[in-house]
């Protein structure tokens, strides 16, 4: 049975999204659930450097450039996560109820 994701902001959830926010896009410094919690619940997704341009797009810019697969062509990417519109709602939301 599949692990349910209960939409809630944790404390390292918080500080993940805020680095997000706070820094840009980034690589997750550990295998914590944290990172994977909050691609789970569309608070962050994929974002796909293109090292040949240093062009950056989303997953599905990427998906949509390249659709036979990034693994399987020739172009060299690097995958950082991003917030997404949804995040930074959730983690406004979280920062409003703190400070009431």
């Amino acid at each position: 049975m599949a692990r349910r994701v209960r939409p809630t902001i944790t404390v390292e959830r918080r500080r993940w999204l805020r680095q997000l926010r706070d820094e840009g896009p980034a690589k997750r410094k550990d295998r914590s659930r944290s990172g994977y919690d909050c691609m789970t619940l569309g608070w962050t997704e994929w974002s796909v450097l293109d090292l040949s341009n240093q062009e950056r797009l989303t997953w599905g810019e990427a998906q949509a450039r390249y659709p036979d697969g990034l693994h399987l062509s020739s172009v060299k990417v690097d995958y950082l996560e991003i917030i997404t519109a949804e995040g930074l709602a959730a983690l406004k939301d979280d920062e409003d109820g703190q400070r009431a």
